[in-house]
């Protein structure tokens, strides 16, 4: 079944639109076709367009009549489709804001006086304190309508605010027709207000109060709007407009709708060019595209961050209302609490529980202004020049510089939680270190933190640069080389004189000193000698351990540290602590100052 109705101008007086009930029309000539009159409909609270009298209720699709009737699958030409491709391009890179996730959860408008809760959510000022004050007298938590806790809100969202009043200003003749067509409708029973409600994504609750109070301005434009809105352009002859709002559809993320927005563009653009490319009409499209895309009004140095100059990383709205990257509001409150622009005290404001705002968000992707996530790079960690640190031995270390707090909370966040180790005074040309995991960590009221690490493996360090004030480095993981077989004999050996000889050094020392060395490194581990052991990539942690407690220099760790040789390391161990346990058996200061330049000369050599 077929209702037509021809149009009254005579621009378009071959034009017809009509509903189709089925995608296939009856051939019939053109002669022989004549002009129905379309069966009067009831009208219905549902029927919300302006003009009714003009339309039918409910249009769903539109086909377009030359001479000859043509419905919508009809096979429009390659030229045809070839230009609609063009202009679709055009639009996905020319978009406008999804206003639909700018939406108030509470009334489902734009907001009013935006405010921003640590969900990332934004709502109007009116709707929180109503909320709150709803949930304070039933005595409940303050939650956001998704159900998260949300913060007491003093302050409007500054940002969010500025954005807001400048996309008010914009598409005003379709903020006009959303205007005309929302008030010109009857709330006489509660159908209406069910069937206005779903219609424009208004709240039924507010829907009255948004009525008397004249906030039809603020209801955001969905794809269903703009979708009708065109039928309206066309019904009016203005072929271009309807054809950009078309194509704006057709690019949007309501998947139903955009396809049949391609559809009835590509009828229109057919109907326009007689079913030929036309440059002309092309570009007149993507030039209103891009005039009104959101590029048009709003730069990406309106969305810059103040302390970065750059545009927003995951922006952070502050109880005070101003809006900064995630990681730049981090470093600054880590060195001066109050808020870089009115000074006020962030004190107690908890950024980590701060999730990303969804409105900034959605305005920087339609700007094409969010910055691709960066791959993390498994050869490049965070760097603590501090210590030296050995695999297999716990090392604690207390975090107090300000410029390493941001590298721990991150090392904290990510799996892995590795970062690398090396001492303060490393040379040019040995930058070795140790890869540590972070296997708990306590926060102090301060802000410092304490670490409890264990050494995971060893490395070289290929490029040294610095990420937001602290330290990276570009590594390069070393091991040993293959221990050969008939090594493993002497390997034994050497094993045995070490462990007898550690425990004479060991049972020589004060009882108080063994009880900090076993409490700041643990329990030295069994002294072995399997063929697994010596197979490890970092040899047996039992001889790294004894390396810890030598009393040698950082470089002469480092020199041990940056060895490939398993064999060489035990060797060197065994003539440290025969220095010792000789050292302990002599006289003089001057005896014990030999036997410690002797071993310190014969490690720099052979290692």
């Amino acid at each position: 079944m077929v209702q037509a109705k021809f149009a009254s101008t005579s621009v378009a007086s071959s034009l017809v639109f009509s509903e189709v009930s089925d995608w296939a029309l009856p051939q019939q000539s053109t002669s022989a076709m004549k002009p129905s009159r379309p069966k009067p409909k009831p009208q219905t609270s549902s029927n919300l367009v302006s003009h009714q009298s003009r339309r039918n209720s409910n249009r769903n699709r539109l086909c377009f009549l030359y001479p000859y009737p043509i419905s919508l699958n009809s096979v429009v030409n390659t030229s045809v489709k070839r230009m609609a491709d063009k202009i679709l391009r055009f639009a996905a890179m020319h978009l406008t804001i999804d206003e639909y996730s700018l939406r108030c959860p509470d009334c489902l408008l734009l907001p009013s006086n935006p405010v921003s809760g640590k969900c990332g959510h934004t709502r109007c000022y009116k709707c929180v304190r109503n909320n709150q004050l709803e949930l304070e007298w039933d005595g409940t938590v303050k939650r956001c309508p998704c159900g998260n806790v949300e913060f007491d809100v003093s302050q409007v969202n500054v940002l969010a605010k500025d954005i807001l009043e400048k996309l008010l200003q914009t598409e005003k003749k379709i903020r006009a027709y959303i205007k005309q067509t929302f008030e010109s409708q009857s709330l006489k029973d509660s159908s209406d207000m069910l069937n206005i409600s779903e219609y424009y994504g208004v709240s039924v609750e507010h829907l009255e109060e948004h009525r008397l109070a004249d906030t039809s301005s603020r209801i955001p434009i969905s794809p269903q709007i703009r979708y009708n809105y065109s039928f309206e352009l066309v019904e009016s002859t203005r072929y271009l407009e309807a054809s950009c709002e078309l194509a704006k559809v057709a690019v949007s993320t309501n998947n139903v709708l955009s396809r049949k927005a391609r559809k009835v563009l590509e009828q229109l653009l057919s109907y326009m060019t007689r079913g030929k490319f036309c440059d002309t009409t092309k570009n007149v499209i993507c030039g209103l595209l891009s005039s009104q895309a959101t590029k048009s009004w709003l730069k990406p140095s309106d969305l810059e961050c103040v302390l970065c100059f750059e545009t927003f990383t995951k922006p952070i709205t502050t109880p005070c209302g101003h809006t900064y990257c995630q990681t730049c509001i981090e470093r600054s409150v880590d060195y001066n609490l109050p808020c870089p622009l009115c000074k006020r005290s962030l004190r107690g404001f908890n950024l980590r529980s701060m999730c990303s705002i969804n409105m900034i968000d959605t305005v920087l992707t339609s700007i094409g202004a969010v910055k691709p996530d960066i791959v993390p790079d498994p050869n490049v960690i965070p760097l603590c020049v501090c210590t030296v640190a050995f695999p297999g031995v716990s090392c604690s270390l207390f975090i107090f510089n300000r410029r390493h707090w941001l590298m721990v909370r991150r090392i904290i966040e990510t799996e892995p939680r590795y970062f690398g180790m090396i001492p303060t005074e490393m040379q040019p040309n040995s930058c070795y270190g140790t890869i540590l995991e972070v296997r708990d960590c306590l926060l102090l009221e301060d802000g410092s933190y304490i670490l409890s690490t264990i050494g995971v493996s060893r490395f070289k360090m290929i490029e040294k640069n610095v990420c937001d004030g602290y330290d990276t480095a570009r590594i390069e993981v070393i091991s040993d080389i293959v221990t050969e077989m008939s090594l493993l004999p002497e390997l034994n050996v050497l094993a045995e004189e070490i462990s007898t000889k550690f425990t004479t050094w060991l049972t020589s020392m004060p009882r108080n000193l063994v009880t900090e060395i076993l409490s700041s490194y643990g329990t030295i581990t069994t002294v072995d000698s399997d063929v697994d052991t010596w197979s490890a990539t970092d040899g047996p942690t039992w001889h790294w351990w004894i390396i810890t407690i030598l009393p040698l220099s950082h470089e002469v760790k480092v020199l041990m540290l940056s060895s490939t040789s398993l064999h060489k390391r035990l060797i060197a161990i065994s003539r440290t602590l025969s220095t010792i346990l000789q050292s302990l058996e002599a006289t003089t200061e001057a005896d014990k100052r030999t036997h410690q330049d002797l071993i310190v000369s014969w490690l720099e050599r052979n290692l």
